[in-house]
């Protein structure tokens, strides 16, 4: 993100988000998660094996679009999450 920011439109991030951004280098802004997601899930929670909030949905990747449609477990680990930490400034 740091990377693609120009000040300019359409890659202008705000001020407060590359501060962030700044401080937690090693932090991806977005991640896979091993959770089996639907259509209509974007905005659902993302939890660790602790129960703690790491992140949001917004996506999953394509193939996993054919467990709408027949439940195949390995394409099941495949939704994809903002991490937690650009959600919450």
């Amino acid at each position: 993100m740091l990377e693609k920011d120009t000040g300019e439109e359409p890659f202008n991030a705000p001020k407060p988000l590359l501060e962030i951004a700044a401080k937690t280098p090693d932090v991806r802004v977005d991640f896979l998660a091993d959770a089996d997601t639907t259509g209509g899930n974007s905005g659902s929670p993302t939890v660790n094996g602790r129960g703690e909030l790491v992140g949001v949905n917004f996506d999953r990747v394509w193939e996993n679009v054919a467990n709408d449609f027949g439940y195949r477990p390995w394409l099941a680990a495949t939704s994809t999450s903002i991490s937690v930490i650009y959600c919450s400034r």
